[in-house]
């Protein structure tokens, strides 16, 4: 079960800290991001995965939260700005797994690493990982971040560690957000699914 919630400098939340129940009731005025929390744990959960729904592309940080995901008042600054997010999971077993991610937007806004990684297993730390700070060409023109920049490096530390492939199985796979949309599902399909899309409409696809 998803417990909290937490996210800084995206969208319209800043150091803000949402806690959650077996069953949760999140309502307010159009525009004030209901919607945006279930698409940043849709997100998220990709991100970690590694890929997105329809298997495409590899889901880098730049498809958790890019420049644009920025607070409206921290775009087009000529200064580097940092996003944080993280959540906590309770599972069925009652082991708590808590992950938190930053993420680095340089100055011109156009590019997007990963600053640093941390999951903690029943208060222990299993994985934590700091990246090296972007650097830039000596004429100030923006370079392009390692790989390993992009990317979440839990996919690769996973194939060693029995606590983190628990964490996909128990937490990543079964966290599925949703932001139902009845007049898009489809009861035809080709294919199956193996990822359950953000608004349902492929569920005969996932379910099958």
């Amino acid at each position: 079960m998803l417990t909290k919630l937490d996210i800084d400098n995206y969208r319209h939340f800043s150091k803000c800290s949402i806690p959650f129940g077996s069953v949760q009731l999140i309502c307010g005025r159009n525009g004030t991001g209901k919607t945006a929390i279930v698409e940043l744990l849709a997100r998220l959960r990709y991100f970690l995965l590694g890929y997105n729904e329809a298997f495409s592309n590899p889901c880098s940080v730049n498809d958790l939260c890019s420049a644009a995901d920025l607070p409206r008042w921290k775009r087009g600054r000529n200064k580097k700005h940092m996003t944080a997010i993280g959540f906590a999971f309770t599972t069925l077993a009652s082991d708590v797994f808590e992950y938190a991610v930053e993420i680095e937007h340089s100055c011109d806004n156009t590019q997007t690493s990963v600053s640093s990684e941390r999951l903690t297993y029943n208060g222990s730390t299993i994985y934590e990982k700091d990246f090296e700070p972007a650097t830039r060409a000596e004429n100030g023109a923006a370079i392009a971040f390692p790989l390993e920049l992009k990317f979440s490096g839990l996919r690769d530390a996973r194939r060693n560690s029995e606590e983190i492939q628990t964490f996909f199985s128990d937490v990543v796979v079964k966290l599925i957000p949703l932001s139902l949309n009845p007049r898009g599902f489809s009861g035809n399909h080709s294919e199956k699914s193996m990822i359950l899309s953000l608004s349902g409409s492929n569920f005969s696809a996932w379910y099958d």
